[in-house]
């Protein structure tokens, strides 16, 4: 099928917000109809098990879990089978993208997998790309050293990112990111390759939180100390753009900036404007 010149948008609905226990964060709707179910992922949870500490929250486990129950808002939704189709990074917010068949499911995987997908991110970083756009055409490949890593390397799979910049800050820029192709870390690591890692990206850079002591002048620490502005990796899926599964329209879903990332950069407009 092929996409309609115009692309479907998430409409005004008052979808039910997804409460799935207690000290787990909250989860948006941003869009849900018979075929699909999109969410705004929060930073800090798990799409899918860890591989290596099972035990760990993770998104998938959690849904099945309220569906099978059912949670009320599962039953609101009419939620019976639900697939994830990619999967973002533990400190990743942003749009998520669940199957609510195995055709949907299908159509979404053969998506991904034929890189008609767009996707676009956007991350605070250290430093500042070179020039604005910038092409980052570099191989990846997993890290033999650091299992669950990845790395620039000659003998990696082609990737490419496209970026360009936002606002640049005092040391710090807010970027915009469309991945290509659909690496491992891709965006990380070519942020990376580019010497502007993201904030707080423990894998690919400092794990050494944003303070607005590094900005603002004059800076009175309070007694209890200081907070950071934000003391996770920075980085948030902002959009992303498919064929709907069921219909020959092209679908394309937007989540809100979070929280964290928009006071952070509040905080650096008003105090570490170039």
């Amino acid at each position: 099928m092929r996409a309609n010149n115009t692309a479907m948008t998430q409409k005004e609905k008052p979808w039910p917000v997804l409460y799935l226990g207690a000290g787990l964060p909250p989860v948006e709707v941003l869009y849900c109809d018979t075929d699909l179910l999109i969410l705004n992922k929060p930073a800090g949870l798990l799409c899918v098990p860890d591989r290596h500490q099972s035990e760990r929250p993770n998104l998938m486990q959690l849904l099945h879990a309220a569906v099978k129950k059912p949670a009320g808002w599962a039953t609101e939704l009419r939620l019976d089978y639900i697939a994830n189709a990619h999967r973002l990074d533990f400190d990743t917010s942003g749009v998520f993208v669940l199957a609510r068949s195995r055709a949907a499911l299908a159509s979404l995987v053969r998506q991904f997998r034929d890189r008609s997908v767009k996707k676009s991110y956007v991350a605070l970083v250290r430093g500042g790309l070179r020039e604005s756009p910038l092409v980052i055409d570099r191989p990846i490949r997993p890290d033999p050293r650091h299992p669950g890593r990845a790395v620039i390397s000659e003998r990696g799979r082609p990737s490419v990112s496209r970026a360009e910049t936002i606002e640049e800050f005092r040391g710090v820029s807010l970027v915009r990111v469309w991945p290509e192709t659909g690496r491992l870390h891709q965006v990380r690591v070519h942020l990376k390759s580019v010497d502007c890692p993201i904030v707080c990206d423990a894998s690919y850079g400092s794990p050494a939180p944003l303070m607005l002591s590094e900005f603002k002048r004059r800076y009175n620490v309070p007694f209890e100390g200081e907070r950071p502005l934000i003391a996770r990796q920075a980085l948030h899926a902002e959009s992303i753009e498919l064929q709907h599964p069921a219909r020959d329209e092209a679908l394309r879903i937007e989540a809100p900036m979070p929280r964290d990332m928009a006071v952070t950069i509040k905080q650096l407009a008003k105090h570490a404007r170039v």
